[in-house]
């Protein structure tokens, strides 16, 4: 799960104006009328409250409507929403103890499992058919995280994070580095980072940082899972990790003696302080509304491996669920099938919210109502080809903390990578066999 997700911003991306389900044959004029009738009766949707609940903590309803409440009810004004989120009191588990209402489900690719487990989530390819909705204009791999998981799909992904490589200008420039360049490789990057790694002035400066290190292994390019699908048992040791972790520690490297702990750069040491050239957060984090970057800034593209040319980061959606308990399903679904119409969509593409549709139009008006994005490299923030996504499972996603450890303490130099990766593989498969149990 992406540790600085789009909290508060309830964003929609997305798919479809929603039609009826018409029937096949010729149609004549004694069937014509029954066939608009059904039109209009699938189009039109009773007064009816819908109760949004987010499985992340830090938004509002105001946030909630802005985002795309507004937009729901301008197609159909006989929906109104009540609003809930992750809190005290209000967790999932609280959801299901206190037997409360809920019609729409906001989920990160992380809480899928959570929500299955306590039984808020359903198959919707009913809805899907009944509706019309077009699968094949999302992309492909927003949906398989919730597939791998569930079996099934359970809801539609509205909208897509990943990880960006966002550069400071005046750095390169002060100290005659050239810019990034176009679909550069891992190496590239470490080249140039070496470069820019310098005491100046009195004042240390950093060629490149990861703004959410666990990221990188949770949305590696090579989509290698976590947890071996056939034995299902923990990968941390298998040769590819440890070949992995070198690639990410050598830039940390270079900071060796000059940084007690490298993991305390950030995007905080990037934005503020203005030592770190290079940040890889998650793309979410540009800066927009009144947030201002006091440099030249510009975006690269996301560096790739030789062998796996052109290949990103898999995508990480999140998702607009219909409750399995909700007893307005239908409303549900029709208003979550606003949000990923096309109309919908371009307007929040166009505010710089990635889309998971495959619409070209609002691929090309990303950013594009963004001040601070004007002038800059765009094209850069998405890969040309995004890496199939892991599977987001329980055992998957709760062996993460002993990895992300692991790759912490290599990081920081204070463990070597066999040891460290030794070490959480043996934490993790107790993980594992604690859950067969």
């Amino acid at each position: 799960m992406l540790n600085k997700s789009w909290k508060g911003i309830l964003v929609a991306t997305a798919a479809m104006t929603v039609l009826s389900a018409c029937g096949g044959g010729v149609k004549t004029a004694s069937n014509k009328p029954e066939q608009d009738d059904k039109t209009k009766k699938a189009d039109v949707i009773e007064p009816v409250e819908l109760t949004v609940y987010n499985t992340l903590a830090g938004s509002s309803y105001d946030n909630m409507m802005n985002d795309f409440g507004a937009d729901i009810q301008k197609k159909y004004p006989n929906i109104t929403f009540k609003y809930m989120e992750h809190g005290k009191g209000t967790t999932i588990q609280d959801i299901v103890t206190q037997k409360a209402t809920v019609d729409i489900i906001i989920s990160t690719q992380g809480k899928i499992d959570e929500l299955a487990e306590a039984g808020l989530l359903s198959p919707i390819s009913d809805l899907i058919k009944k509706h019309n909705f077009d699968m094949n204009r999302l992309i492909p791999s927003t949906l398989e995280p919730m597939k791998k998981t569930t079996g099934d799909i359970v809801g539609l992904p509205f909208q897509i994070n990943t990880l960006a490589l966002f550069y400071n200008k005046d750095l390169f420039n002060k100290f005659g580095v050239p810019f990034p360049k176009s679909q550069m490789t891992w190496d590239d990057l470490y080249n140039a980072s070496k470069l820019l790694t310098r005491a100046d002035g009195g004042v240390n400066y950093y060629g490149v940082v990861f703004g959410s290190y666990q990221n990188l292994l949770s949305l590696n390019q090579y989509s290698y899972e976590l947890v071996d699908p056939k034995t299902k048992l923990p990968t941390f040791k298998d040769d590819f990790w440890k070949k992995y972790f070198d690639n990410f520690t050598r830039f940390y490297k270079l900071y060796e003696g000059v940084i007690p702990d490298p993991l305390k750069l950030n995007l905080d040491t990037f934005v503020k302080e203005q030592t770190v050239a290079m940040v890889i957060p998650t793309i979410s984090n540009f800066p927009r509304g009144d947030v201002q970057w006091g440099f030249d800034w510009d975006i690269a593209s996301y560096p790739t491996f030789p062998d796996r040319p052109e290949v990103g980061p898999p995508p990480a959606p999140t998702h607009l669920v219909v409750a399995g308990t909700s007893k307005h399903r239908d409303a549900a679904f029709q208003a979550i099938a606003h949000v990923l119409s096309d109309e919908v969509q371009t307007k929040f593409a166009r505010m710089g919210r990635v889309s998971t549709l495959k619409n070209q139009t609002a691929a090309d008006s990303f950013g594009a109502d963004v001040p601070q994005l004007k002038g800059k490299q765009i094209g850069a923030l998405l890969p040309k080809k995004w890496a199939d996504p892991i599977s987001w499972d329980k055992k998957s996603i709760r062996v993460q903390p002993p990895f992300n450890q692991a790759f912490g303490d290599v990081l920081k130099g204070t463990k070597d990578p066999n040891t460290a990766l030794q070490q959480a593989q043996e934490q993790a498969v107790k993980i594992v066999q604690d859950l067969d149990k």
